[in-house]
């Protein structure tokens, strides 16, 4: 099977228009990707609901996928 894992992985960037856009569309691949490269820096913009409920929802599911 091929491998499509990087052999180092020291950053990921991720952009979301909407919240809940990373968490649903890439959460399961950020999850494995975390623990295959424990240390790996996360960091994610989010381009819509600053100030809302939705972004306090969006942080509490970007911390559960990047352990």
């Amino acid at each position: 099977m091929l491998n499509l894992l990087p052999e180092r992985l020291d950053r990921i960037l991720l952009l979301g228009a909407h919240c809940d856009d990373i968490p649903i569309g890439a959460g399961g691949m950020l999850l494995e990707l975390c623990r295959a490269y424990p240390g790996v820096q996360v960091t994610a913009l989010v381009l819509t609901g600053a100030g809302s409920l939705r972004e306090e929802e969006e942080r509490a599911a970007l911390a559960a996928f990047t352990p």
